[in-house]
């Protein structure tokens, strides 16, 4: 069988800011529910707030993909 990857993406109101660690760790326990070896995270460059998000559900860093996510604001 080949590879699968599964994206989630998500965005918290600022009211639900005081649930979100326990979603994310919901969300990653949901996703070793199922028969996957990694769970990864992109997040786009200057977002420390979402950085240290994940440090603090357990994600630790690899690598950078420059480039990989374009914004238009």
């Amino acid at each position: 069988r080949g590879a699968v990857d599964y994206y989630l993406h998500a965005l918290l109101y600022r009211w639900a800011r005081p649930w979100s660690r326990e979603l994310g760790k919901a969300c990653i326990r949901w996703a070793f529910s199922h028969p996957i070896q990694r769970v990864s995270v992109q997040i786009v460059a200057g977002l420390e707030s979402v950085i240290n998000y994940c440090l603090k559900l357990g994600f630790k860093p690899e690598g950078i993909k420059r480039q990989a996510c374009m914004q238009r604001f």
